[in-house]
């Protein structure tokens, strides 16, 4: 009788110790931040790093989950910044100041 108790016990606990589910972010399930066609030709920065000119093939970029400072330089030299808060596999629009 006490084998059969120790026995079921360990069959319990042993379907219980299994590694528990984590959510995986893929790579494309990544936020983006995408700016305005009226941001084209303007220099963008992400949390202090320069990304590079915002053009008509690149004005999508991804980022990681969390709050992020937002600055774009127009090539006039108008400044925009904004903070944003952004979650897996959702697109930020930003439409810079004129």
């Amino acid at each position: 009788m006490r084998q059969l108790f120790i026995i079921t016990l360990l069959t319990l606990l042993s379907a219980c110790g299994s590694m528990p589910k984590h959510a995986d972010i893929r790579s494309d399930d990544r936020p983006t931040i995408y700016i305005d066609k009226s941001g084209i030709g303007s220099e963008i920065h992400i949390d202090g790093q320069y990304l590079g000119l915002v053009n008509k093939d690149r004005q999508t970029f991804a980022t990681t989950p969390g709050k992020h400072d937002i600055k774009i330089i127009s090539p006039s030299g108008t400044i925009t910044k904004k903070t944003i808060f952004v979650q897996g596999n959702t697109r930020r629009e930003i439409t810079p100041n004129q």
